[in-house]
């Protein structure tokens, strides 16, 4: 049986990007400038998108800035997500701010019950959306379900998570 280089390329190629479990790094590469808090920012970047489909994007017409805002889409099985990478400092220590929404074409209680069913009800925003919190992960995360159209079946999720060192070593903050 002959196998063509093509095809061989194209099956190693797929294999090598397996491996990689984002591009955060390559897109701060390609930024050009410093960036403070690279290896946290990577780490969370390997840590939420993990080997998911996605494409990271940093706005070359922004300032220049050591905590430039990284965006970009992450492509999941059933639906796909907005999602934004922001360095700062806090003290003397590094934390990664991500902020990630998609919309569900389900009413938000149902998506409380299945995706979010563990997690606490802190309250409500105004008489549209609920706010729920969870740290189960070993950093906080707090999400906005928020019926997105009226009269339409339609849930807005957005998840904010903060996130340091301790979160990527497995510890609690």
């Amino acid at each position: 049986m002959y196998i063509k280089p093509t095809a061989c390329l194209v099956a190693l190629s797929f294999f090598i990007s397996l491996a990689k479990a984002s591009s955060m790094a390559d897109t701060l590469a390609a930024y050009g400038h410093p960036v403070s808090c690279k290896s946290l920012l990577v780490g969370s970047a390997d840590l939420l998108i993990g080997r998911n489909a996605h494409r990271l994007y940093l706005d070359p017409r922004a300032p220049v800035s050591e905590t430039p805002v990284i965006n970009g889409i992450i492509a999941y099985r059933d639906r796909h997500a907005a999602i934004s990478f922001h360095a700062y400092h806090a003290g003397n220590d590094c934390r990664v701010a991500v902020e990630e929404s998609f919309v569900l074409d389900d009413p938000c209680v149902t998506g409380r019950e299945e995706i979010l069913r563990k997690w606490t009800y802190l309250g409500k925003l105004d008489d549209q959306t609920i706010v729920l919190g969870d740290t189960k992960n070993g950093y906080p995360q707090v999400a906005y379900l928020s019926n997105a159209i009226k009269n339409k079946v339609i849930c807005l999720v957005h998840l904010h998570r903060d996130l340091g060192t301790a979160a990527l070593s497995g510890s609690s903050p």
